[in-house]
C-alpha cells in the first residue's frame, strides 16, 4: 500500500521489456544473416519500379527460404507490439513450420497463442 504504483504497473514494463527484447534478437539475428553471406545482393540497384520495396522483399523472400522467415518474424513481431495477437500467431506459425528450431519464434508463438485465449 502507499507505493504510488498501479497494481500490474511492473509486470506490463516487463513484458514490454520482453518484447522489445526479443524484437532486438531478431534484428540482431537478421544481422548475423546479412554479414554471414558477406552482405550480397546489399549493393546500390538502378531505382526501377522493380526494385519498389514490396517487389524486392517479395524477391528476396521468394528465393531465400531464411530471408522469408526473418521477414515474417519481424512481421509477427511487429504485429505482436500492436496487440494483433491473432495475426501475429497466423504469421509466426509459419516460421515455426519452417525453422523450428528457432526459440524467439516459438516464444513469440507461445505469447501470441497466450493473448488469444479468452479471459
Amino acid at each position: 500500500m502507499g507505493h504510488g504504483r498501479t497494481p500490474g504497473t511492473g509486470r506490463i514494463a516487463g513484458i514490454a521489456a520482453l518484447g522489445i527484447g526479443v524484437l532486438a534478437a531478431g534484428v540482431l539475428i537478421w544481422a548475423a544473416i546479412v554479414l554471414a553471406r558477406g552482405a550480397t545482393g546489399l549493393a546500390a540497384e538502378p531505382d526501377t519500379a522493380a526494385n519498389s520495396p514490396s517487389a524486392g522483399e517479395a524477391a528476396a523472400t521468394a528465393a531465400d527460404p531464411l530471408a522469408a522467415a526473418v521477414a515474417d518474424f519481424n512481421r509477427g513481431s511487429a504485429l505482436l507490439e500492436q496487440y494483433r495477437y491473432a495475426e501475429a500467431a497466423k504469421v509466426l506459425q509459419k516460421v515455426v513450420d519452417s525453422h523450428g528450431e528457432w526459440g524467439a519464434a516459438r516464444f513469440n508463438l507461445a505469447l501470441a497463442c497466450l493473448n488469444t485465449q479468452d479471459k
